[in-house]
Parts: structure tokens; sequence; C-alpha cells
């Protein structure tokens, strides 16, 4: 019963990504193009899900075969097989998705989650100017690469704007993530799907989700008509800039929410300079805590320790066989470890740069000189 064809059409099948209620996922190798793919294909569990789960296909290949964006998931191709519909989608290794950093034991780093969701809001601001309202964005539904950018996707429930035919209609989408235009089946949206985002924003700061009830009922009343904890009430640590921006994507009023996903990335982008700007001896995290608190943050450390005396130090305190030298260099020097990984890091990276450089200017001057005559 778990053995998966040996082929899907021109596809090699090598064995199983994920299972669900319309379908199953493969992961497959394209033997034309040599690349690693994954395969949807639609199991038909009985005749009444056969229809709907060929219009979400079909809905899918249309909504997100006509998007090509570096932060929306690619669908290749789309076709039939033994009868079965089957969608061919660009293939994520790891296949890890924004559910599993959504607890409070598992939550990425700050400035990793601000990042995401502004990859993720500018994949939104694509789809809209395109014409598609994905109506279902939660953290199932944005993968990440193992690099960790954002991939959207699952568009089966997506809607075209303009279009009326072979589309899914109706009460759609997660209820936890859901809009209040949703909640109430009223006209939808890009601010709807703004508004999911800013559900998944929140919870990914906090790991708890912005609206939450016992019941379907008690929900919808919630996010209808009650206002979200303010971010910090829940998690101190969280700098006060993002409260406004996230409470503004959780708006109800249409007026007063993000009108498009280029608007939020334009006030995130605002919010990092704002953070770039802090002394680069601090890490991310504490550029983003001292906007938030500017006495919660070591301040940059003395002048007379340098990148060069931090390096001579540390090497010294390993050639004395010391058990914890940056421990040691830490408490010399009166800097957290992480700043001073952090500094050392950097001029690392500083010094393999002008290395690089150099291999440059090396191989532009060896293009200089031919035949023994130098070029003036």
């Amino acid at each position: 019963m778990n053995e998966h064809p040996r082929k899907i059409g021109k596809y090699d099948v090598i064995d199983v990504l994920g299972r669900g209620a319309m379908g199953v996922v493969y992961r497959a190798h394209d033997p034309y193009v040599d690349r690693p793919v994954a395969i949807k294909l639609a199991t038909h569990a009985d005749a009444d899900n056969e229809g709907v789960a060929r219009r979400l296909f079909i809905n899918e290949a249309r909504s997100a075969g006509r998007l090509d964006h570096p932060h929306v998931l690619k669908v290749y191709e789309a076709g039939e097989d033994a009868g079965q519909p089957y969608m061919v989608m660009e293939y994520i290794a790891g296949g890890d998705t924004l559910r599993n950093y959504c607890r409070v034991d598992t939550l990425l780093p700050i400035p990793t989650v601000i990042r995401i969701i502004r990859q993720t809001a500018d994949a939104l601001d694509y789809a809209h100017r395109h014409g598609v309202l994905h109506r279902d964005i939660k953290p199932a539904n944005v993968m990440l690469t193992k690099d960790g950018n954002a991939k959207l996707g699952d568009f089966g429930i997506a809607r075209r704007m303009g279009a009326d035919q072979t589309q899914i209609v109706g009460w759609f989408g997660s209820p936890l993530y859901m809009s209040p235009e949703q909640a109430r089946d009223a006209e939808i949206t890009p601010q709807s799907d703004l508004f999911s985002l800013g559900s998944v924003f929140y919870e990914m700061l906090t790991g708890t989700p912005p609206f939450a009830a016992k019941g379907l009922t008690g929900l919808i009343h919630k996010v209808c008509n009650e206002d979200p904890v303010p971010l910090r009430e829940v998690r101190p640590e969280v700098p006060e800039q993002l409260w406004p921006i996230v409470r503004k994507l959780l708006e109800k009023d249409l007026g007063r929410r993000y009108r498009t996903g280029g608007e939020l990335v334009r006030d995130l982008d605002a919010l990092l300079e704002d953070a770039r700007n802090l002394p680069l001896v601090l890490d991310d995290d504490q550029k983003l805590q001292r906007l938030a608190d500017p006495k919660s943050v070591p301040p940059a450390p003395p002048a007379e320790w340098t990148p060069e005396r931090l390096r001579d130090r540390l090497a010294e305190l390993k050639a004395e066989r010391r058990k914890a030298p940056m421990q040691d260099l830490a408490a010399e020097s009166g800097m957290p470890r992480r700043t001073i990984q952090h500094i050392l890091k950097q001029q690392a990276d500083a010094q393999r740069e002008a290395q690089r450089t150099r291999q440059a200017l090396v191989g532009m001057a060896s293009h200089v000189v031919k035949g023994g005559k130098r070029r003036p």
C-alpha cells in the first residue's frame, strides 16, 4: 500500500515526501533537464473528493504557474498520469516550513524572522500585482530553503482576480490565520493575505497565535472583534518598533491596514536600516535589542581592544592550553563572548575578501603581460 509508482509522466519517482487528504507529494527526478523535482499527485480516495481534488490541482497550477519570483515555489508543469492530475514543482531539500518555528522553544532569532516575513511580503506583493490572491497564508505554506530563504507555496485555494472559471470559491482558509473578511465570507482583497501574514509574524515572534480560542465560534469572534495582546507583553525582548508594524497588519479596519506587501517591505527595510546604523560590533539580535532599549545591550568595546588584539590574545590563551580561552578573553576584555565571536568573524571575513581581491589583481596583471611585453 505504501509503494510508490516508478514513474509519473516522464519523471522518475524516488520516494514519498508527504501525504495529505487530497494527494501525495513525491520526490522525483527530471531525466531531461537533470534536476530534482517535487510532484504532487492527486489521489481520489472517494468519488466525492475527486472533483474537489481536480479543481484544486487545476487552480494551483494556473495560479502559481503564472508566477516567477525568487520567494514563490516554482510550478514547472502540470498534467495527468493514468487519469490522475499531477503537478511538478521546485524541490526544496529538507522540506522545512515555518510551522516548525512557531513554538516558544523553537523560535528563530528576531532578525531572521523579519527577513523571512519581508521575503514573504515581497512574494505576496508580486502575486497580487499579477492578479493572484493566496487566501491561505499560514506557517505550513511557507517553506524554508537550506539557506533560510522563504518559498511561498500551496496556491490550491488561490483566487485569480478577474477570472471566473475553475476557481475554488466559498469559505476556505485556516481559521487561526484567517482575516475578518474571510471569517465573514465577505469580499477578499490583497489586504486579507496581509492580515494572515501578520498572524504568522506575531506567532513567529512570540510562539503563540494572536487570536486563539477553544472553539471555532470563539475564534471567529476574536478575529473579528478583539485586539491582539501587544507583542512585548508576551515577549518583552521584542523591539518595540515591531509592534506598530504587526499591529498595522492585524488591523480589522481595511483603511488602517497595510494596503500592499510593498508597503510592509518598505517599513521592514527602514527598521533594518536603523539597526544597521548601530555599532558594527553588535550582532543583529543586539542591534534590534538596542533599538528597543538602549540600556539592554552592552556598549561597544573599549578602543584598546581592537580586532587584532582580540585575535592575538585568543591565540595566546589557546597556546597556554586554557580550558575555556574564549570565556577567559571575555573576562579580560569585559565583552560578551558573543560580541567577541562576532568581531572575530567580521575580521576573518574581511581578510578573506582582501585575499580574493589580491588574487583577482594578480590575475588581471597576468593578462596585461603577454608575449614578454608589458602594456603601458
